[in-house]
């Protein structure tokens, strides 16, 4: 072998080397790196779905409690209306729906 090509083999040792070396040291801080901004990522969406949804519970619980009253206020009305002595009551007509299940 020359001279010129045992250098060439030296130089592309002596270089090949640490870039090999930076390339793998690279490839694993991408890696770290990746690893922790997806758990980063992780708990910032779990933490924001749990508020999230806490606040929808908050919000439905206040419509249902809202609702609620007002079928409350409703039905206080009602009561608190005297029941007008004149009207008939038929009950002919509240049991008219079952007339055909009595006969079966």
């Amino acid at each position: 072998m020359q001279i010129c090509s045992k250098l060439l083999i030296l130089l592309l040792v002596i270089e090949l080397v640490p870039l090999v070396f930076c390339a793998v040291i690279n490839q694993i801080g991408r890696q770290r790196l990746g690893d922790r901004l997806t758990s980063d990522t992780r708990l910032l969406l779990e933490d924001s779905a749990q508020h999230l949804l806490f606040s929808k519970v908050a919000d439905h619980r206040r419509i249902l409690q809202l609702a609620l009253d007002s079928q409350v206020w409703g039905v206080e009305q009602l009561l608190a209306t005297p029941f007008p002595k004149s009207a008939p009551i038929s009950l002919a007509a509240i049991h008219e729906p079952y007339k055909n299940q009595l006969i079966h």
